[in-house]
């Protein structure tokens, strides 16, 4: 959102890769907070994970998020 007032300002990108088995994501996130409100704060996070199908019926996933 970036009208004359309201000027809150979010960027998000996130990258996937792998095949059946085995996947992996890695994501970064830039959320700017122009409104001058204070609710909300100025935040970057970067996330990694990864999941792995063991059986048809059973996954494990993983992951985390640093600020």
């Amino acid at each position: 959102m970036d009208t004359r007032e309201l000027s809150t300002r979010r960027h998000e990108v996130t990258i996937r890769a792998g095949s059946a088995p085995i996947s992996v994501y890695a994501g970064y996130l830039d959320f700017a907070d122009r409104t001058g409100s204070g609710e909300f704060t100025n935040r970057r996070q970067v996330r990694f994970g990864a999941s792995s199908q063991i059986t048809e019926n059973w996954a494990v996933r993983g992951g985390t998020v640093i600020n």
